[in-house]
């Protein structure tokens, strides 16, 4: 019986013993485990923290975001402007103001053209505010509003670290089983390696999603559009007709008719929209006596200018436009012809304008140098250019 009572005793000892021994591993082998994760968090946070100075501005990252969210909102937003370097200190100022994090810049300037892309983080509130301030800044060209779903993406991820892991434990399994001298040691060394690498990069993704959930972003791109200098010339082929119908302001019944009209042959020779014209305008009222004008042939030179702050020319459809033709003109009857100089100012607007089409209406005054107070007039046109 005494020595039963004593084997008992040394049995339980020696569970105590095994029993904190394992405890203690287990607690070492947590806490490892804890001091790596921890570690990489820290390196997650610090690859992906912001609070970059861009813009000539300091951006600090706000506070007190809720990172439960899983919807967040895009803007895409595309801006011309006409004056780079104020509109862009104006967005500077904003950023400033609404305490945007600037996730990205990039800005490329060349000769013809300057264009910055940013990309920023808001809070609700203040992505709402910087989108009504954005109307002061520039010409919005396109504008488009997502809504996005990072739940989703984060399961994907998830799912995919969960196999990764499963694959490099596998893997380390086999390699500690191995010899410095196997042929594939260092074969499955660089691809736990790489497993590692991919694990991070996971993390990093899901970390990434999670801190964008708290957050508006702003895809923003600033350009300026720059005209052809007037030095430059470009030539293009685009012959093309155009119907002109003319109104006399003061007719004189034995000189002058009322109204003519004609089809004219107008050829666009720059992309600055310059032109040659001729045209026949023919009496649209009878005829009453031999010295009356039936005919008035007109040959010219033509420009249009565009509007820089409506625009510039740039629209597909309703541009407007300005512009002249200079040239000269015959008057003829039964009995005589007169030759004299004109000069017709006018303003238009194209209707459509491609690469390869040009529809435009326009309404001047012809004023010819001599008869002037008996054939000056409105004069209507409609003309249609193509490229070849």
């Amino acid at each position: 019986m005494k020595y039963l009572i004593l084997l008992l005793f040394s049995f339980v000892l020696f569970a105590n013993e095994s029993t904190t021994q394992a405890t203690e591993t287990t607690q070492l082998t947590t806490t490892e485990s804890t001091v790596q994760t921890e570690n990489s968090d820290k390196m997650i946070d610090k690859l992906t923290s912001t609070g970059d100075k861009v813009l000539n501005t300091t951006i600090t990252k706000p506070v007190n975001f809720s990172i439960g969210m899983t919807l967040t909102q895009i803007l895409d937003i595309s801006i011309q402007t006409l004056d780079f370097e104020k509109d862009y200190d104006k967005i500077s100022k904003l950023i400033e103001k609404y305490k945007a994090v600037v996730v990205s810049t990039n800005q490329n300037q060349y000769s013809r053209s300057k264009n910055s892309r940013i990309s920023l983080w808001f809070t609700e509130e203040n992505f709402n505010n910087f989108q009504k301030d954005l109307k002061e800044v520039g010409s919005v060209e396109s504008q488009n509003l997502t809504t996005q779903n990072n739940k989703n993406q984060n399961e994907l991820l998830q799912m995919e670290l969960d196999y990764v892991v499963l694959k490099k434990q596998t893997y380390e399994k086999e390699f500690a089983k191995m010899e410095a001298t196997n042929q594939n040691y260092l074969n499955f060394w660089q691809t736990i390696q790489n497993f590692n690498d991919r694990i991070f990069e996971i993390k990093k993704s899901i970390k990434l999603n999670n801190q964008q959930n708290a957050y508006y972003t702003v895809n923003l791109n600033l350009y300026e559009y720059h005209s052809e200098p007037l030095d430059s010339f470009e030539f293009i082929n685009m012959p093309g007709v155009e119907y002109n119908h003319l109104i006399i302001d003061t007719p004189e019944k034995e000189l002058s008719s009322e109204k003519y009209h004609g089809v004219a042959i107008k050829y666009m020779f720059s992309k600055g929209k310059s032109y040659i014209v001729l045209d026949v305008l023919k009496t649209i009222d009878k005829v009453e006596n031999e010295t009356q004008i039936k005919e008035i042939f007109t040959y010219g030179y033509g420009a249009d200018f565009y509007p820089k702050h409506l625009g510039a020319g740039r629209r597909m459809f309703l541009n407007p436009y300005s512009g002249f033709t200079l040239g000269g003109s015959y008057f003829t009857s039964e009995k005589d012809s007169i030759h004299t100089f004109y000069l017709t100012a006018h303003l238009g607007l194209e209707l459509i304008k491609t690469r390869y089409l040009i529809m435009d209406v326009k309404g001047g005054y012809f004023l010819p140098f001599s008869h002037n107070r008996n054939f000056r007039g409105y004069l209507l046109t409609g003309s249609m250019n193509f490229m070849f």
